[in-house]
């Protein structure tokens, strides 16, 4: 069985496409989208995940698995929109989901990847809705979670152990403060 943890950021993405799915772990997107906001709801999602793994928001990726290509001005532009957007959101607790964005290059292309980071501070949930021009694209009060390759909400399984695994979190941080 093959172990991602052994690979570098390039070969996981060429597995990931290789492998022709969408999983609990990665996301594809033929281009940055014009809003970021579904991108947030996303970067929620792969964060409230009950597992130990980071996730992936491959950005660059055609729906038939397809490597397109972003133009970097365009892309960076995005990433910066992204990035100020994310930074405004109101998190529960002030508990936001951490993540970097590289990017790679695969058949002389640019890729760029969301790579959220795992976490124990689990579940991530706004306590503002997301809003613009009184459409709320992402809920407060919601805690989104990846099921397969699509976000849901609402869950109670997944819900309980997110709480389960933050409330480990706080269980050993008390025990190293003791210690």
């Amino acid at each position: 069985m093959l172990n991602l943890n052994t690979l570098s950021l390039e070969e996981k993405i060429k597995y990931f496409i290789e492998s022709k799915i969408e999983s609990e772990f990665w996301d594809f997107k033929v281009k940055w989208p014009d809003s970021p906001y579904s991108l947030i709801k996303d970067v929620i999602s792969f964060s409230n995940s009950i597992y130990l793994d980071e996730a992936y928001i491959i950005i660059g990726v055609s729906n038939n698995f397809k490597v397109d290509w972003l133009k970097d001005e365009e892309a960076n532009e995005s990433i910066t929109h992204f990035n100020d957007t994310f930074s405004k959101a109101k998190f529960a607790g002030n508990n936001k989901p951490s993540y970097r964005i590289k990017h790679v290059y695969i058949e002389n292309k640019r890729i760029d990847v969301i790579i959220i980071n795992n976490s124990l501070n689990t579940p991530f949930y706004l306590i503002k809705d997301i809003m613009k021009n009184d459409n709320v694209f992402v809920h407060a009060n919601k805690i989104y979670s990846q099921n397969g390759d699509s976000n849901s909400n609402d869950d109670y399984y997944i819900i309980e152990k997110l709480w389960k695994k933050g409330s480990v979190y706080c269980h050993m941080t008390l025990i190293i403060l003791l210690i």
